[in-house]
């Protein structure tokens, strides 16, 4: 049997546990994660492995072999595949980078992923991974800026029928253990400094004009969520008779709700770059500063956002109010959207940013979920 490797690009085929599986699990806790398949050859010929030995050398690995240690960031699960058994290491982003093999030198046991090739870094990048390594803490820091101001947030939590009250601040994760605003405080207060840009361009491919969203992140989510809505919004089918005649979208909204949301939690908000969505006739590309989870290799494994998101308290916000366009289920369901049409989304990830790009095409009203 032979498998084909995701999309994405952030799986490897290996036949064995190695020297070079130990330096992938590495780039990819350095990097913005992926999956490993051991039991499968380069080609993606299916050969199998001895699970349990395997299992146990991979997590041995992950807690003793590397510092700091990735116990919580590496996890493996048996797939069955043409009767033999392939080990499936999930590996998460690191919750502190730079990650080193244990007892080597930084510059020569950090390793990471280029061009699908695992290097060795420079003194440059572990510097510049010290300074953004700790991106899953930094909605729980203390913010720099205040007083803050909540006018915009309390209305929205006010018109989902859910108390905005001071008393709740800590439990929703608005105040560190000492009574100070968190960074998290910050994106929900009026005074939030970050933008999302909307770039539109015309059907030539030619820049038309850009529109600027600001104010707290909520209400720049609804706001891209009314805006994006108005644009791809239904229309009826020239090619169907008038007793035939239906709806089309220029896209699954499943995964438009999807694609925003992970836009909004996976964000890198410690970077002053804003983050950008492009509006084409085609297609729609959201691009930001951050890492989206890797696409998993088999449709039996799925990630649950509170494994890969960086900004966990953000996203158990969104799901707490459930607003009208953000329920929606995990990162496999954008890509089940597309499972019965030609085009597919595309993932990109380049120098610590993500791309995201949905195709636009003629969707029947009666034909998504």
């Amino acid at each position: 049997m032979r498998i084909s490797l995701p999309s994405d690009k952030r799986t490897v085929f290996q036949e064995t546990w190695s020297t070079t599986a130990q330096k992938t699990i590495v780039a990819f806790a350095n990097g913005s994660g992926g999956f490993l398949c051991l039991g499968v050859t380069q080609t993606g010929d299916v050969v199998g492995c001895d699970y349990d030995e395997t299992a146990g050398a991979v997590l041995s690995f992950a807690n003793d072999g590397v510092a700091p240690t990735l116990r919580d960031s590496v996890r493996v699960e048996p797939i069955r595949l043409d009767g033999k058994t392939v080990a499936v290491v999930c590996v998460l982003p690191g919750a502190e980078t730079p990650v080193c093999l244990k007892g080597i030198p930084p510059t020569q046991g950090v390793f990471v992923r280029r061009n699908g090739k695992i290097v060795a870094v420079t003194i440059d990048d572990i510097l510049r991974s010290v300074r953004f390594g700790k991106c899953r803490e930094w909605e729980v820091r203390p913010a720099q800026e205040e007083p803050l101001t909540f006018s915009d947030t309390t209305t929205i939590f006010d018109e989902a029928g859910l108390s905005f009250e001071r008393k709740i601040w800590s439990e929703l994760g608005l105040l560190d253990k000492e009574g100070g605003f968190t960074n998290l405080a910050l994106l929900l207060s009026d005074q939030n400094p970050s933008i999302i840009r909307l770039n539109f361009y015309r059907p030539d491919g030619t820049f038309e004009h850009a529109e600027r969203l600001s104010g707290p992140l909520l209400r720049q989510a609804h706001g891209l969520r009314q805006r994006l809505d108005t644009l791809h919004s239904p229309r009826p089918d020239r090619n169907t008779d008038s007793e035939g005649r239906h709806e089309t979208r220029s896209g699954p909204s499943a995964a438009l709700r999807t694609a925003i949301r992970f836009f909004i939690t996976h964000r890198n908000y410690d970077s002053p770059v804003d983050a950008v969505v492009n509006v084409f006739a085609n297609r729609l590309t959201f691009m930001a500063k951050g890492a989206l989870p890797p696409q998993p290799p088999f449709k039996e494994m799925r990630l649950s956002e509170a494994d890969c998101c960086p900004n966990r308290r953000l996203a158990d916000l969104l799901r707490r109010l459930d607003p009208p366009g953000f329920a929606c289920g995990d990162f496999a369901d954008l890509f089940a959207a597309y499972a019965d049409l030609r085009q597919r989304p595309v993932i990109q990830h380049m120098d610590e940013s993500f791309v995201l790009e949905l195709p636009c095409v003629a969707v029947a009203s009666g034909s998504e979920a």
